[in-house]
């Protein structure tokens, strides 16, 4: 017995090809509603779909998450991309691909628009040049900092002002990085799966489109701009050489990148940027030490309710 799935098509033929080309899967046998394809592991068979499609079914527009996504390997994430591009279907640029746990992987979808994922032996040496994610980001460019602050610190009131954030103590609480939210509604989400092999590494607060998103520290404006992700963020530097992010942004308020801010002044917007397309309104909150990484945004949040 093999691991199996069941993919249901319009174009049986087509998609069959598809995958057969892109993914290295071999035809055991065709009917005149649905071609078996097979590896060594695993069974795909293709199905016509039953029935008429549901009224406006369309092939999806590429996206992170998708209910069932399935995963194939390859030897070559570069030959595959040619080959899907071939057949009907694509797979995301290469600098959209990501690695863990000793393989590397990029999304893709078929001639109808079905999500995929394919994923290689990942055999490139690790080195601080592809680190990946925010936390690596972060703290390049805060290595930078520091050094520019012990050389600018006397001259630039701005880089003596991030100087002093980074040795401040962190905070024990903060306030609701949102207008009019209370804590009481949050729910604690962390290291929740989310798609591509990734954890959710901060907390989602859902409020309506347009409400107003503060900085719950002082700080400094680290960088303000969008990502594949986070749609439109804004990242700020506070006390303890802690970043403070905020993503899914529906549009900024007035401000840029090495701006002062105070606590309570509004950043951006509630919206649905980046991947949350589709889903209710709502900040996705994350908070990083450097060093250490992401930390849970929830207990900072809800200690203050504590007796």
């Amino acid at each position: 017995m093999k691991f199996g799935a069941v993919l249901f098509v319009r174009d049986v033929a087509r998609v069959a090809a598809f995958y057969r080309e892109v993914a290295g899967l071999r035809p055991s046998h065709e009917a005149s509603d649905h071609i078996v394809l097979e590896s060594d592991a695993a069974q795909l068979v293709v199905h016509a779909l039953r029935g008429e499609p549901a009224p406006g079914l369309s092939p999806a527009a590429p996206r992170e998450d998708a209910y069932v996504k399935l995963s194939f390997p390859v030897a070559s994430l570069a030959e595959a991309r040619t080959r899907a591009s071939g057949h009907g279907g694509s797979l995301a640029p290469e600098g959209a691909e990501w690695s863990a746990r000793g393989f590397r992987a990029c999304e893709g979808v078929d001639p109808e628009g079905n999500v995929f994922q394919m994923r290689c032996v990942d055999t490139s040496p690790p080195s601080a040049g592809r680190t990946r994610g925010l936390p690596g980001r972060i703290a390049f460019w805060l290595l930078l900092v520091v050094l520019a602050a012990g050389l600018l610190s006397v001259l630039h009131p701005t880089t003596r002002y991030a100087w002093q954030l980074l040795f401040a103590p962190r905070p024990v609480a903060l306030p609701m990085p949102l207008q009019g939210v209370s804590a009481h509604g949050l729910a604690d989400t962390w290291n929740a799966p989310r798609g591509g092999g990734r954890q959710h590494q901060g907390i989602d607060i859902f409020a309506p489109r347009g409400t107003p998103v503060v900085s719950p520290v002082d700080g400094l404006v680290f960088s303000v701009g969008p990502n594949r992700l986070g749609g439109n963020t804004v990242k700020v530097l506070g006390p303890g050489a802690q970043v403070h992010y905020f993503a899914h942004l529906d549009r900024y308020a007035d401000v840029r990148a090495g701006m002062r801010v105070a606590r309570g002044r509004v950043l951006g917007y509630v919206g649905t940027t980046g991947n949350a397309r589709g889903t209710p309104p709502h900040l996705h909150y994350g908070v990083y030490d450097v060093p250490g990484g992401a930390q849970d945004p929830y207990p900072l949040l809800t200690r203050r309710l504590d007796p």
